[in-house]
């Protein structure tokens, strides 16, 4: 699976925090992801999560039996929504924390 952050806010935002979200990023994303679902691109997986929830700030993390249709299922996603990847990607220190 992957660890991901998009970049839906607006580009010019006077907001420091750059969470001002643009609304037209935000509508071509939910459209793309919509489309995936519709045209059944995506497919369809039995999850087991594993408790409990591990909780990092703003970030949590559900632990699941991995397997080969939840990774499909996950480059997929990734893959259809890499133009809104943000560059460089930013990763949190807590994901070094992980286990493997």
């Amino acid at each position: 699976t992957h660890q991901t952050e998009f970049d839906l806010e607006k580009d010019n935002s006077t907001d420091t925090n750059g969470t001002e979200i643009d609304p037209a990023k935000l509508e071509v994303f939910l459209d793309t992801l919509s489309n995936m679902s519709i045209a059944g691109a995506l497919p369809q997986c039995e999850v087991v999560l594993d408790p409990p929830a591990i909780v990092f700030g703003a970030y949590t993390q559900w632990p699941v039996q991995a397997s080969d249709c939840l990774q499909m299922l996950s480059d997929s996603i990734v893959d259809e929504l890499n133009q809104f990847i943000k560059r460089p990607p930013t990763i949190p220190d807590w994901v070094w924390t992980l286990p493997e």
